[in-house]
């Protein structure tokens, strides 16, 4: 790395600011870096910088090539790119949105019996009187039930 690409990366960390010159050569570095393919050392050197309209370079290529938006996302928020920014949310929300419809209906199909179909046009059959319950028969069971003082329907 050159000197001019060490000092970057440092006050990069550092927080540091660099002199016009350097910002200069590091970004025309980042240019070379990024047209010979290297877009992980270019993205370093635009972020040294602070040059936005590279590190917008290198977001696009995460969110068009790549496809990963979320990386995309972080760099167009530190290159300052607001519509960008909303738009990347916006999808990541519709996204969530979708997610949690579909976990909702899931965990509704789990509860709700199945539909049938044209339900709302045939008549529902009458409730019927359940089935009395057979007598007990003098065993275990029934004296459970009558030290408990459990009285069953019919007794």
């Amino acid at each position: 790395m050159s000197t001019i690409g060490a000092r970057a990366s440092l006050s990069y960390g550092m927080g540091q600011n660099l002199s016009d010159t350097d910002r200069v050569a590091l970004i025309r570095k980042g240019n070379a870096l990024f047209n010979d393919g290297k877009i992980e050392e270019a993205k370093r050197c635009f972020l040294a910088a602070k040059y936005g309209d590279g590190i917008i370079r290198v977001a696009d290529h995460y969110y068009y090539d790549l496809k990963k938006p979320a990386a995309a996302l972080i760099l167009y928020r530190h290159a300052g790119y607001a519509p960008k920014v909303q738009e990347i949310c916006e999808s990541i929300a519709a996204v969530i949105r979708t997610l949690l419809a579909e976990d909702a209906s899931n965990r509704l199909e789990a509860i709700l019996p199945p539909a049938r179909e044209n339900s709302w046009q045939e008549p529902r059959p009458a409730m019927e009187e359940p089935p009395a319950p057979a007598a007990i028969p003098d065993t275990a069971a029934s004296s459970f039930l009558s030290k408990h003082k459990v009285k069953l329907a019919g007794q």
